[in-house]
């Protein structure tokens, strides 16, 4: 089986739906932001060495993931870099996570990861991203699954029956 990989903004799921798909078919899993530490230092390395340093690590560690037989977890903003996309649409079937902003604002409340690109508050994050980022994710995407606000295990089960009938 080609492998998925989960892309969608901050909060969107990813983490949480990747595990249980990659249980329920029989997967192996891996949480792209895990991997680079970046849940505690995207912020810094923004800061201290930008953008590009950020997705070029992105890109190096998603050309290591197994093509077949695996669920990715990627990084809200692993569709900016034109290779990873590339990488994406080649290697995966990628499965867009698409929440609105309401949903994203209410699953962030008690986030402690700094807010991104100097916005000042999460709502300003979430429609800056919104913005700079809908069109690499529709542009990458095989799936589309509009996240609700069921359990988790309720949306992997939607979410499951979505790509039964799709693939």
């Amino acid at each position: 089986m080609k492998s998925i990989a989960l892309i969608g903004m901050r909060a969107s799921g990813k983490s949480t739906l990747g595990p249980i798909l990659a249980r329920r078919l029989g997967l192996g899993f891996t949480d792209l932001d895990e991997v680079l530490g970046f849940r505690r230092q995207a912020h810094e390395i923004l800061k201290t060495e930008g953008e590009p340093a950020l997705r070029r690590r992105e890109e190096s560690a998603l050309q290591k993931i197994p093509a077949q037989n695996w669920v990715l977890a990627c990084g809200g903003g692993t569709v900016v870099s034109d290779l990873a996309r590339k990488w994406l649409k080649q290697k995966f079937f990628v499965i867009w996570l698409k929440a609105g902003p309401s949903v994203l604002i209410t699953r962030r409340k008690g986030d402690d990861r700094p807010l991104l690109n100097q916005a000042k508050n999460v709502r300003e994050e979430v429609e800056l991203h919104m913005q700079t980022r809908l069109h690499h994710y529709s542009d990458t995407a095989n799936l589309i699954y509009h996240v609700g606000e069921g359990s988790p295990e309720a949306e992997a089960e939607f979410l499951l029956q979505q790509l039964m009938e799709t693939r």
